[in-house]
């Protein structure tokens, strides 16, 4: 009987893993066991096995990271480190258990472990924290800039290169420590120049979706059964691409802690990895692709300098027509002044010009009665007029090459000369 009885308990503890990871560096699966870490292949081969010794505090509640080629875990509730190695597990931290990054986001960023954001004590973080190995404590790791996420967590979040994405997050009431507003922003945060940008906010809300990272995309399944639409998300290039996919519910017993491995899904049900189904044409042909965010920043300053070049254009048309209007030739009191040059007009060529001006056109009398003297005859009168004339035209011929006062016979009276200006050749000041 007792060997019974051990026989049935072998059978019901044998492959109930606390946890799994997919390590993409050396392509194995790890099982995360009481005392062990099993290695095996996609295909289920065991490749060896790693004794946990001392078992962490509060393990599994830890989350794996590859640094130097070695495995190391890092408590979920912020402090613990461990490295894993044959046949040892040997602490390297000096921290504490501060509790202030639960829930944190924890990376690998050139072979230094991040966690960013988190939840401890009624609020939550928008900041950086890293490992030193030369202190062997967390440390706070500094950016530059004023801009910053809002401090909220439990968004969705990952590293591209040197970019660390950080799409949603819940926020804390600072006055009563409850929830308040559900961030829809995507922030970016650049390594090389430690600064965070905002990218603008988003339509697509990560709450309604299971997620699992695609190498530099990330795949988010519908949670509701109803919907067979799935999502695959490019930060880097702010776009979203559904796709029907008949894949097996995420939040059914069917399947438990899936990950990606290039373009197949696995996942662990019961005591072995199975992958799991799709349509022939998942990730083949889209339902239909969009951005996943509206840059608001990006078009204000766009705009802004549309706006500023556009002021400057309107500056400078109008600097352009002052200058050709200085170098115009335009008549001014007592003449017409061009390119610094003053030509002095007698009175009647002045008389005539400004008329003309004021009349478009006008016929040999009209002129003639603003220019008479009453005590010369007609034919004098006639031939101070035509004398006037024949003198602002030469000015105009030396300054433009072209008459400045046509005439021609009125088509009612042939009897009548109609005298008008060429247009483009003289403007009044």
């Amino acid at each position: 009987m007792r060997i019974l009885f051990l026989f049935l308990f072998v059978l019901s503890v044998r492959g109930q893993y606390d946890k799994i990871w997919f390590n993409a560096q050396d392509s194995l699966i790890y099982f995360f066991e009481e005392q062990h870490i099993v290695k095996k292949t996609t295909a289920g081969r065991l490749v060896d096995s790693i004794s946990l010794d001392p078992i962490p505090e509060k393990y599994p509640d830890y989350e794996p990271a590859w640094i130097d080629n070695t495995l190391h875990l890092g408590a979920k509730f912020g402090g613990h480190v461990y490295k894993v190695l044959q046949d040892t597990t040997l602490r390297i931290d000096f921290s504490f258990e501060h509790r202030k990054q639960s829930q944190a986001a924890q990376f690998v960023y050139n072979d230094t472990l991040f966690r960013y954001g988190g939840y401890g004590f009624w609020r939550a973080n928008n900041f950086f924290t890293y490992f030193d190995t030369t202190t062997s404590e967390w440390e706070y790791y500094a950016t530059h800039g004023v801009s910053l996420p809002p401090e909220a967590y439990n968004g969705i979040s990952q590293l591209v290169g040197d970019h660390f994405y950080v799409l949603g997050g819940q926020e804390i009431n600072l006055n009563s420590g409850l929830l308040a507003t559900y961030i829809k922003e995507l922030w970016r945060f650049d390594f090389s120049t430690r600064k965070w940008k905002n990218l603008g906010r988003s339509g697509f809300d990560p709450r309604q979706h299971a997620v699992i990272s695609k190498g530099d995309k990330m795949v988010f399944f519908n949670k509701d059964p109803e919907q067979s639409l799935s999502a695959l998300v490019d930060f880097p290039n702010n776009r979203i691409t559904y796709y029907k996919s008949n894949l097996i519910n995420l939040y059914t017993n069917h399947i438990y802690q899936p990950f990606f491995w290039e373009d197949t899904l696995y996942s662990l049900k019961e005591d072995r990895i199975q992958k799991a189904i799709y349509q022939k044409d998942f990730f083949i042909t889209p339902v239909k692709s969009e951005r996943i965010y509206f840059d608001a920043n990006g078009l204000f300053i766009y705009l802004t300098y549309f706006v500023l070049i556009l002021f400057a254009v309107i500056i400078s048309i109008f600097v352009v027509i002052n200058y050709r209007k200085r170098q115009a030739p335009t008549l001014v009191r007592g003449g017409i002044r061009c390119q610094g040059v003053f030509y002095a007009l007698r009175p009647e060529e002045e008389a005539i010009l400004r008329f003309l001006y004021a009349q478009k056109q006008a016929t040999n009398d009209e002129i003639l009665s603003q220019i008479a003297n009453a005590q010369l005859s007609y034919s004098q009168n006639s031939k101070r007029k035509s004398d006037a004339i024949i003198a602002i035209n030469k000015i105009t011929e030396q300054l433009s090459n072209k008459a400045l006062i046509i005439k021609k016979k009125s088509p009612k009276d042939r009897r009548q000369t109609i005298y008008f200006l060429t247009p483009n050749i003289l403007q009044q000041s």
